[in-house]
């Protein structure tokens, strides 16, 4: 399996792209993605979509929005798992362990070297 990390500043160019354009399956529509985009607390390198493919075909997608959730001790930056998706012909367990895996290396790197 294949795990492609698409980073904010990033999104634009792949729903830009031919390869969004001709791949079988959308992980993300245009709108879902503008509005990623648009995201006022979204920062450049923040990971908010991860595509798993197997023999070149998107088998597994797994789609984070940005938030900031504000405390009294402070804001703390998080990412809310918007969409999800698993081919059926492939392992779930396995697609969903590498999307989640992704997500946690991006948000909280110091606690999964």
């Amino acid at each position: 399996m294949q795990i492609k990390e698409i980073r904010h500043h990033q999104l634009q160019a792949y729903i830009d792209s031919e390869a969004y354009k001709k791949d079988a399956h959308i992980a993300i529509s245009k709108h879902r993605a503008l509005s990623h985009i648009r995201n006022p607390r979204a920062k450049a390198n923040d990971l908010v979509l991860v595509l798993v493919y197997q023999d070149l075909e998107m088998v597994a997608y797994l789609g984070v929005f940005v938030d900031d959730l504000h405390f009294d001790a402070g804001v703390e930056h998080v990412g809310w798992l918007s969409c999800m998706s698993v081919c059926l012909s492939v392992c779930l367990l396995a697609c969903l362990l590498s999307c989640l895996s992704a997500c946690l290396h991006a948000f909280l790197p110091a606690c999964f070297p």
